[in-house]
């Protein structure tokens, strides 16, 4: 590149030399001007040469940079092609995945089908031993069997470990958390560039329990399906209110307030479908509490979820009261918020009068209480209304750990109406021990314990053959057709206070065949026939002086 300066030079020499041969004596001016010029020349000639010297140096740059870029270009190239086959790999992948599921799912079903019918004879289920089991139906999530006791729903949790391989159960979540890994794979989300700059919008505390509640109003609003199927209603002849199917443990029963099986007569309890259910187990009575369950004996399809035990949940916490009444057809949803917990209770805001023997549910459908009602305790055995005076509804709480009593169900049913015979005799001792017998006659209008005479009671006993024969003793002296002696009418009352008493000490009844739901009223009879009785061991004793 430097040689091609050499003819700048060349030309100037001989400009030079033309100039000198056409005038053989140039001016000493002529002379110095051309000397500036080559002078001024040669400078721009080194120059040149820098310039050249440092284009040569870039050029080379230039050079590694482009081959560079060329490589780039190529690694592109490979790349593209590799994430065209990484695409395809994983679209394979997807394909082989999704064809896996579904021989899966076929195997895993063709599996539990052939499960179904086998019989055991004893079966052990956390530490309980079930006889005479028969497996009914088997899903991903339970093996539900038949057994001498009744019915159960064992799941992932509960069944025996051979069954869980067998049969591949899952829990819930399990399911739930395979679904969502399984939709993840087979549809990957799309990248989304960030945008630069881009920041989380910070949410007040305020607004976040506002977003909290309006997402409980929500779930609320979608509750219904599930809970409706699992609620029934309850039918009688004196009281009417609701109850829902749900598990605990391995065993599925009928939850309920109690004071609607109590002596309500003409039973009818049945599902929204309209399916009766008539078959139960042994009741359970929760003590302290008015709730009872019946062990359930035949397949429940539709189960609420109890929460397990705990704290409670605090206060402004959004739940629904479910019921369901005869005929209707859909169940009754009540809005309400918690005030908190309280003494086994849940308070509440709102009436829940449509619920009663329903559930309690938040908006995760988790069961946390049971609709109820306590009447006002009675106080003495003469007063029938007394119990029904005041009544007073609550939500007793399931989330906390209850002790339950097992108590046939025809026992619990006729309680009350066994108390009130044995309350009839007492009162029939109380007016017996109310007698004055004189030759004036018996004092029947003498009044005992809550206002009621002694007359109105023979009146209601006019059947018994002892009431018979002191109202003949009572007429006979009031008309005059029998004169008798003091001492022959002591000694005919003897016998009949004898006979009474006799009456007495063969009627039992003892606290350990009542619940604690009656216990009160049990406790109330028993004081009454103790001081009934007393007062007839008194007058006894006045006749035989």
């Amino acid at each position: 590149m430097k040689n091609a300066i050499f003819p700048l030079t060349i030309a100037a020499s001989l400009s030079l030399s033309s100039c000198l041969e056409e005038d053989s004596g140039p001016s000493q001016e002529d002379y110095d001007y051309l000397q500036d010029e080559h002078d001024s020349l040669k400078e721009e000639l080194e120059k040149a040469y820098l310039e050249l010297d440092d284009f040569d140096a870039k050029m080379e740059e230039f050079k590694a940079v482009e081959e560079k870029a060329k490589s780039a270009d190529e690694k592109a190239k490979e790349l593209e092609e590799l994430q065209k086959v990484k695409e395809e790999t994983e679209e394979e992948m997807r394909k082989l995945r999704e064809e896996f599921e579904a021989y899966q799912k076929k195997y895993e079903a063709k599996v539990r089908k052939a499960g179904e019918g086998e019989e055991f004879a004893t079966l052990e289920v956390g530490g309980r031993t079930l006889s005479s089991v028969v497996i009914s139906s088997v899903s991903e999530t339970a093996v539900k069997v038949r057994h001498a006791d009744g019915f159960a729903t064992l799941d992932s949790a509960t069944a025996p470990n051979e069954w869980k391989e067998r049969f591949f159960l899952r829990s819930e979540q399990e399911v739930e958390e395979r679904a969502r890994e399984l939709a993840a794979f087979l549809n990957p989300p799309e990248e989304v560039e960030a945008v630069e700059g881009e920041q989380e919008k910070k949410v007040s505390s305020y607004q976040q329990r506002r977003q909290e509640r309006e997402q409980q109003e929500e779930a609320l609003k979608s509750l219904g399906g599930k809970v409706e199927k699992a609620i029934v209603s309850i039918n009688g002849s004196s009281a009417q209110g609701s109850g829902f199917f749900a598990q605990d443990g391995i065993t599925t029963y009928l939850y309920t307030s109690g004071h609607l099986l109590d002596s309500n007569g003409d039973l009818r309890i049945a599902d929204l479908s309209g399916k009766e259910w008539k078959s139960f187990g042994e009741l359970e009575v929760a003590e302290g509490t008015n709730i009872v369950r019946l062990a359930v004996t035949d397949p429940v399809e539709n189960l609420l979820e109890l929460r397990p035990s705990g704290d409670g949940l605090g206060s402004k916490t959004l739940v629904a009261a479910f019921g369901l009444q005869a005929g209707a057809n859909g169940a009754s949803k009540d809005d309400a918020r918690l005030r908190g917990p309280r003494d086994g209770r849940y308070d509440v805001s709102g009436a829940l009068k449509e619920s009663v023997g329903g559930p309690l549910v938040t908006a995760e459908e988790e069961v946390i209480g049971l609709v109820t009602q306590d009447a006002a305790p009675r106080k003495d055995i003469w007063r029938e209304d007394a119990r029904h005076s005041r009544v007073i509804q609550y939500v007793a709480r399931l989330d906390v750990p209850l002790t339950w009593k097992k108590i046939p169900l025809g026992q619990f049913l006729t309680a009350t109406e066994s108390l009130q015979r044995f309350d009839q005799v007492t009162k029939l001792i109380a007016a017996m021990g109310a007698l004055e017998p004189s030759p004036e006659g018996l004092n029947l209008d003498a009044r005992v314990g809550g206002g009621a005479t002694v007359r109105t009671i023979f009146e209601d006993n006019k059947d018994l053959n002892v009431v018979m024969q002191v109202m003949k003793v009572e007429k006979d002296m009031a008309g005059s057709k029998m004169k008798i002696s003091e001492r022959d009418l002591n000694r005919r009352f003897r016998s009949f206070y004898e006979t009474v008493m006799r009456g007495a000490e063969n009627q039992a009844l003892s606290e350990g065949d009542f619940s604690s739901y009656h216990q009160n009223e049990v406790a109330i009879s028993l004081e009454a026939r103790k001081a009934a009785v007393d007062s007839l061991r008194k007058a006894h004793s006045a006749v035989t002086e």
